[in-house]
């Protein structure tokens, strides 16, 4: 399910406003997320929920791998626009490709 930027900025607002509300609705938080996730299954819940990766870079990532049929290596993250190799650096450690 893709969820417009809209819908996903008032989402994460909603998070930031109620910093337990993904917890209790079952949706990992930036603090507690540990396990790491196929880039090319990952939910737009699951991509927000990583630090650094706002609503508009989830909806990039999914469109992105849509577009090209998946993604076949994590550094080409850094293809998607607002998505800098510096940032790719920090949150591939959030993901892998199968």
């Amino acid at each position: 399910m893709l969820i417009t930027t809209a819908a996903g900025a008032c989402l994460a607002g909603c998070f930031k406003a109620f910093p337990s509300l993904p917890r209790a609705l079952g949706i990992m938080d930036n603090s507690s997320y540990r396990r790491k996730i196929d880039i090319n299954k990952a939910s737009y819940t699951e991509l927000v929920g990583v630090s650094g990766i706002g609503p508009s870079s989830a909806g990039r990532i999914i469109a992105y791998r849509e577009k090209t049929g998946g993604i076949k290596d994590i550094e080409e993250l850094s293809h998607i626009k607002h998505l800098n190799p510096a940032l790719v650096g920090k949150i591939k450690e959030y993901f892998y490709v199968p």
